[in-house]
């Protein structure tokens, strides 16, 4: 589910009868609200006619094309949105409600300088809007600026301390973050749960949190939030599409989790793999697999103290793996821990002396160290038992290189059982 703008339409009808400076008829008036009704229930389609009627009772009614806009933008409509937007700020160009969603559909659309510029518009009118703080968080979630984005939700919640929309965009962002360091059941969770509390009638914090439980792993929770949520708005698309996810998801076991995570993986989609590992996790807290390839997921982006984390867990589980030594030991090297790096790749190679890739990298890692002696054993041991790799290439650049220094190769004997474990 994509971040959507979670705004409650406030439809601004004084007693006289005035909007934005003109009479509003009553017919407009009373379609508007109902519009206004349906929006609340995300009943798009709906509203969007009753927002006609408006239109068609009065032309000049600029709330009636935010109201259509609104319904558009939450449908990811952007295009459209954005005509009904602009009719709306021609009929009243001094409307910041109006600029702030412009702003936002800009955002959302992939435009986010054109974004900035119209919240820039806005805020010179009200610099303490809440939906500044807001809209300018989704464009750091956009730009997957997760930490700002977070302060940005976090200050719009404490300039409007009673709307829901900024825990539900913090919900949203533990859920859908293309960077597992930041996904976080309990979080979406906890965020959602505020969202709910704040305005319990709100199908869309309901929904948010029914897609949080859902994604923490508390299936028979999202069910049942949905349900809820669904009573309010019987036959809703939206809701129903939640509710038949959630059911038809299948829980399975941590095995087919854990392939779907290798295909995300191999995909080049991080956060879907995160999620997928994760979810073979909390089936089997004793998966190593779900570890180990969870641990691979943080060293694709860099996050290299999550990976030993991950990979630390998966050889408490299962100690004898040479892998999990393996891409450890990797890590280990990438922040400079040569001497743990070092028993790592041993331990790899004492579970597996055919492992060519250890023997091969360990003999790296004695270069960088200066053992050129230990590194060129390395290297003859995994061109020996691979012998169509291009390990001969990397021996016969340490024996140049000992040559240089009138350096004579000596047997090594290996020992193997110097590894922590």
């Amino acid at each position: 589910m994509k971040i959507r703008s979670i705004v409650l339409i406030i439809l601004v009808v004084c007693f006289s009868g005035v909007s934005c400076g003109r009479a509003v008829s009553p017919v407009a008036l009373k379609h508007a609200a109902e519009g206004q009704r349906l929006y609340e229930l995300m009943q798009y389609e709906d509203a969007i006619k009753e927002y006609n009627e408006a239109v068609k009772a009065q032309p000049s009614f600029a709330l009636a094309y935010l109201g259509i806009g609104r319904c558009l933008a939450d449908s990811e409509k952007f295009d459209e949105a954005l005509r009904q937007y602009k009719r709306a700020l021609d009929l009243d160009p001094k409307n910041d409600e109006i600029m702030y969603e412009i702003a936002r559909t800009y955002i959302e659309k992939g435009l986010g300088d054109e974004g900035l510029l119209m919240l820039d518009r806005a805020k010179d009118r009200n610099p303490r809007n809440p939906k500044l703080f807001l809209y300018r968080g989704i464009y750091y979630y956009n730009s997957m600026q997760y930490t700002l984005a977070i302060d940005e939700f976090m200050k719009a919640a404490k300039e409007d301390s009673k709307s829901p929309e900024p825990y539900i965009k913090l919900s949203l962002l533990y859920i859908n973050a293309n960077n597992p360091s930041y996904q976080n059941g309990e979080k979406a969770v906890e965020y959602a749960q505020k969202a709910v509390d704040l305005a319990p009638d709100s199908l869309k914090a309901l929904d948010t949190l029914a897609n949080a439980y859902f994604f923490a792993g508390r299936y028979d929770l999202a069910e049942e939030t949905a349900m809820v949520a669904l009573e309010k708005s019987p036959d809703n698309p939206i809701l129903e599409e939640s509710l038949m996810r959630f059911r038809s998801t299948v829980k399975g076991s941590a095995d087919e989790h854990n392939l779907k995570g290798a295909e995300l993986l191999d995909s080049g989609d991080y956060g879907g793999a995160a999620e997928e590992f994760k979810m073979a996790i909390d089936i089997d807290p004793d998966f190593s697999d779900g570890y180990y390839n969870l641990g691979k997921v943080y060293s694709q982006i860099q996050d290299y103290n999550q990976a030993l984390a991950s990979y630390k867990k998966a050889i408490e589980l299962n100690p004898d793996n040479p892998r999990y030594h393996y891409n450890m030991a990797i890590v280990y090297g990438l922040k400079g821990m040569s001497g743990e790096s070092e028993q790592e790749y041993l331990m790899a190679i004492s579970l597996d002396p055919y492992y060519d890739k250890a023997h091969n990298n360990l003999g790296a890692l004695y270069v960088k160290t200066d053992k050129l002696n230990e590194a060129l054993a390395e290297f003859d041991k995994a061109f020996e038992i691979n012998p169509r790799s291009d390990y001969k290439n990397n021996s016969d650049m340490v024996r140049k290189m000992m040559e240089e220094r009138g350096l004579t190769p000596k047997p090594v004997i290996s020992d193997k059982a110097k590894s922590q474990y």
